[in-house]
């Protein structure tokens, strides 16, 4: 049975750019997974922006809690959605899907991998102290680079022994389309844990 994965973002663009690099992942992510072993979702914490509407476009819809960064209604509406989606693993990119992801993963029962896509120097304090105390709840980390996996552990933001550096996920195909005709590159799951206890580890 597929294990179904909640990918959790807190947003998909940044002012100047319609696309945020993480966006433009998820469009080569999806397409390429598994599906006899993830089923995979997608949901944003605030409201449409334009590249949700692009991930539509690609066939990757986005459910969107519409909620600010801060808004503890967050938590609630996560834990429904996860509940909803029967989900096994809570996969969170950016600081208030992390923050709200792991309460949310453990009122479920879920798994909680937590993806680091640059080291911030201006990390605000208030995200320090939220990764301190949310630490241990943090089943397996992703980084993009050695440097970012070393940001994740000195940040506290996860302990070492569950932390790992994956390179930035883009496809060595990427200029193949996502969909359509011709010899498609591997699927994402292809080099993937299949045991219960390494799902955390694993890229999904």
């Amino acid at each position: 049975m597929a294990v179904p994965v909640l990918h959790v973002c807190d947003k998909f663009g940044v002012r100047g750019s319609s696309i945020h690099g993480v966006s433009r992942l998820f469009s080569w992510w999806f397409p390429r997974y598994d599906r006899s072993r993830f089923d995979v979702s997608l949901c944003g914490l605030k409201h449409p922006e334009p590249a949700t509407a692009w991930l539509a476009d690609q066939g990757i819809p986005v459910h969107h809690l519409r909620r600010g960064r801060f808004d503890p209604r967050i938590l609630r509406d996560l834990v429904s959605l996860a509940r909803h989606r029967g989900a096994r693993i809570l996969h969170v990119h950016g600081y208030a899907a992390a923050d709200f992801g792991r309460l949310a993963a453990r009122a479920v029962g879920a798994k909680l991998v937590l993806h680091e896509h640059f080291a911030d120097p201006r990390m605000p304090s208030y995200q320090a102290l939220a990764d301190r105390l949310l630490r241990d709840r943090t089943d397996g980390a992703i980084a993009v680079s050695g440097s970012t996996r070393e940001f994740l552990v000195t940040s506290d933001s996860c302990p070492r022994t569950a932390s790992g550096s994956s390179g930035t996920g883009r496809p060595s195909r990427s200029s193949l389309p996502c969909r359509g005709s011709g010899p498609s590159p591997p699927a994402v799951s292809s080099a993937l844990p299949t045991t219960p206890s390494s799902w955390a580890r694993s890229g999904a």
